[in-house]
């Protein structure tokens, strides 16, 4: 119980300051203000930014884009030069399929197609880029390092657009034996991690059908008959550790006459 009388108890007593210590504090509090900003905007950036990808999340990719049936490829083919006795004809072009890296003719008439549609894209290119990319492309010693510099360097949503487009292998069929496609089908599709490359080389053989893209080497096998893989396993990978120049691809794929498979890198 206080005995102050009640103008003691109304009177409100402060530390005096020396001009000093006043300029002391008033420059503790401009910095406790911009700390309190630079947090802020912190917070705002990774919230525009959207929450990071995990090392080893891949998105679902978009609906592979198609061009309409058109005259072009009959054009192209006009324009081919074609020694007497040889003639030339259209097999397949869009809408059967699009964007053809290599192709492989099975033994039962089976085409299997590599299309791409992450050029510019998902598959990219050094001279697209500067000099601290470069350096961490060259220093590289494995693929998950290629995939760590990607992450440091990209923004969030640069890595999403590397993986929103796949690349795929289409079957195409002459199922009346007239010499033209007439039936399409996506064997396998999803080929769109942030380390693949393109897919540029396919090769049936004795039901096997192997597959290349950087940094793997696939095999799969349509059990069912309906033209579509029902399993896909790795046989290797490690391929491609560097971006490089855009183009320079696992690819190539042949059965040896001492029944290896062989392909270039």
């Amino acid at each position: 119980k206080s005995n102050a009388s009640p103008d003691q108890k109304a009177r409100v007593t402060w530390p005096i300051l020396s001009p000093d210590r006043m300029s002391r504090r008033a420059e503790h509090s401009k910095t406790q203000t911009l700390k309190l900003c630079l947090v802020i905007a912190c917070g705002l950036l990774v919230t525009l930014q959207g929450p990071l990808l995990a090392q080893d999340e891949v998105i679902e990719p978009n609906e592979p884009r198609i061009e309409e049936e058109s005259n072009e490829a009959d054009l192209a083919l006009n324009a081919f030069k074609i020694v007497k006795g040889v003639t030339g004809k259209l097999f397949a072009a869009e809408p059967l399929f699009a964007n053809p890296v290599a192709f492989y003719v099975a033994d039962d008439g089976r085409v299997f197609v590599c299309e791409t549609f992450r050029q510019g894209i998902g598959v990219v290119d050094n001279r697209d880029f500067d000099d601290r990319w470069v350096d961490a492309d060259l220093a590289a010693q494995t693929v998950e390092d290629r995939r760590t510099y990607h992450l440091e360097q990209l923004p969030p949503e640069r890595i999403k657009q590397f993986m929103a487009e796949d690349d795929q292998i289409r079957v195409l069929l002459d199922t009346d034996s007239d010499g033209v496609a007439d039936e399409s089908h996506v064997f396998a599709k999803g080929f769109n991690d942030l380390v693949d490359g393109t897919g540029a080389g396919v090769l049936e053989y004795r039901g096997n059908v192997y597959y290349t893209c950087i940094p793997s080497l696939y095999v799969m096998h349509d059990e069912d008959g309906d033209h579509q893989a029902d399993d896909r396993q790795v046989l290797q990978s490690g391929y491609g550790i560097r971006v490089a120049f855009r183009g320079h691809d696992l690819h190539g794929l042949v059965i040896g006459p001492d029944g290896r498979l062989y392909f270039s890198i």
